[in-house]
């Protein structure tokens, strides 16, 4: 199972958006999504869900004593669309899917 904790300030409206379009992307690419986890969160709750995470996407800053510890991917892709492809690839990359 992959766990992708996706953040934004209230870890409500703006994840949602953000886990959507990975889950979307994943599959559109042939990525099985089944047994992801995808849990949306705030920032300011991220210390005590990163041990169990293989990744966080954010569209907010992450403090760097949490990025040192889980790849991080910080993007406005989810809400232009531009590049989206390119950050579902580096989530691939980032997941080992490949």
């Amino acid at each position: 199972m992959k766990k992708i904790l996706v953040v934004c300030g209230a870890g409500f409206a703006t994840s949602s958006l953000i886990g959507n379009n990975i889950i979307e992307g994943l599959e559109k690419k042939g990525i099985n999504t089944i047994g992801f986890d995808v849990e949306k969160t705030r920032v300011d709750n991220l210390q005590d869900k990163v041990a169990n995470a293989d990744l966080i996407v954010s569209a907010n800053p992450i403090p760097e004593s949490i990025a040192q510890k889980v790849p991080v991917i910080r993007s406005l892709a989810f809400f232009t669309g531009v590049g989206l492809d390119e950050v579902i690839d580096e989530i691939i990359e980032k997941l080992n899917l490949k």
